[in-house]
């Protein structure tokens, strides 16, 4: 999982508790990087919010052991990689790395005493001046931009991401963050960089800042929702009333007063994010091999067999994107909700292509012909056939033109 933010529109509630020693292994006041509280943990790391030449920030902190063997040297070549990765980017639609910065972590040395007695140093004494510290380990810290508004993967579950389906501005805003999606990803395969783990996960919200405080603004969008003409309809349950019974599921909640403003849907831009499982490509190499990783419910066909990772097989995780935007809610609940409806028909455990088939037939049935045949060709089976992320730019630019005018 990413370490992000909570989601918009509550913006940034930070920890106030951060350990005095964080900064003073940054350098202490003198340091470019100044960090102020804890944004979120993670299973390799903490990120933090702070500040970095004046800007706000977000220092992404990783531990890298000296010695590594096995699944700790993979997380370090996948550090380093990243890195190098997100420096080489830059594009309004993803997530800006502005610097990094590697510290060693020293471990005290055992005394003759302590060493003779117990086999190792004792943890409260200091140093002294003759004594040699041996570094084993490292703390990686990454400086990027700061996201204000969650990941795509919250706006989803709180139904705040829109809905094509459900028509009016809720239809422009997931129409919008599809495109920004697939910008950020152009750009990165226009650098012959594979994202390698595309999900709303790993999607980060940024909400524009008016008048130079974020909360005013919510406050002043939550204040006007009442009064909004181009307010989306109810949510539709999830995930779909063509192909299900309107009884089947619960609805989804109704959207919070802020995300039904329009100004408000405006504001908000998606930025592709968390580059630890990308790969670089040779300028002659159209995949990589061998390479079994991703998310199992949006892995194409090829990587989960054959592990060929390349940018076509992007195109079909972005798929899986398309749907969830498509109904406003995350393709885990649409997947839940299937197979509950499905207990006693079938197989207990249906499979995520087939899953995808049987939405695909749904949104068919609705007027959104050329966003669902633009979904139905991320999933061709043989990845020459699915259309580049320049090509689905083209096409989602035609289709929110089209929305915009009718």
């Amino acid at each position: 999982m990413p370490l992000r933010p909570p989601s918009f529109p509550r913006f940034i509630v930070a920890s106030r508790h951060l350990p005095r020693h964080q900064q003073a292994e940054l350098g202490g006041r003198d340091s470019e990087i100044q960090v102020s509280s804890v944004l979120g943990r993670g299973a390799f790391g903490v990120v933090y919010a702070g500040r970095w030449r004046s800007l706000p920030v977000a220092v992404k902190t990783l531990v890298l052991p000296e010695a590594a063997a096995g699944p700790e040297d993979r997380q370090r070549q996948r550090a380093v990689l990243e890195t190098a990765i997100s420096l080489s980017m830059a594009h309004e639609n993803v997530v800006a790395t502005y610097t990094y910065m590697l510290k060693p972590l020293v471990q005290q040395p055992p005394s003759a005493e302590d060493g003779a007695a117990a086999g190792g140093g004792s943890p409260g004494r200091r140093l002294g001046p003759d004594e040699i510290t041996v570094a084993d380990a490292y703390k990686l810290y990454i400086v990027q931009e700061l996201c204000n508004g969650g990941s795509l993967y919250d706006a989803l579950v709180r139904g705040m991401a829109g809905s094509v389906r459900n028509g009016g501005s809720g239809r422009l805003l997931a129409l919008r963050l599809a495109l920004d999606v697939a910008r950020g990803v152009a750009h990165m395969h226009a650098c012959r960089i594979v994202h390698g783990d595309l999900k709303p996960d790993n999607v980060l919200l940024v909400v524009a800042e008016e008048g130079g405080d974020e909360q005013q603004h919510a406050s002043a969008a939550s204040s006007g929702a009442g009064e909004d003409a181009t307010a989306p309809e109810a949510p539709l349950p999830c995930p779909g009333s063509a192909s299900l019974p309107a009884d089947a599921v619960e609805p989804a909640p109704a959207p919070e007063p802020a995300l039904r403003d329009a100004a408000f849907h405006a504001a908000v831009t998606a930025k592709v994010a968390d580059f630890g499982l990308s790969l670089p490509l040779a300028e002659d190499a159209t995949h990589q091999s061998r390479l079994y990783q991703g998310t199992p419910s949006r892995l194409a066909p090829e990587v989960a067999s054959h592990g060929r990772l390349s940018a076509r097989s992007d195109a079909w995780s972005y798929g899986t994107m398309l749907i969830e935007l498509f109904y406003g809610c995350t393709f885990d609940d649409i997947a839940d909700t299937f197979m509950a409806m499905l207990v006693g028909s079938g197989p207990a455990k249906m499979e995520y292509r087939k899953l995808c088939t049987l939405l695909l037939q749904d949104m068919l049935r609705t007027r959104e012909h050329s966003y669902t045949l633009l979904t139905a060709s991320c999933f061709a089976p043989e990845p020459h056939n699915r259309p580049t992320f320049e090509d689905i730019v083209t096409q989602l630019k035609q289709i929110m033109g089209a929305a915009e005018q009718g």
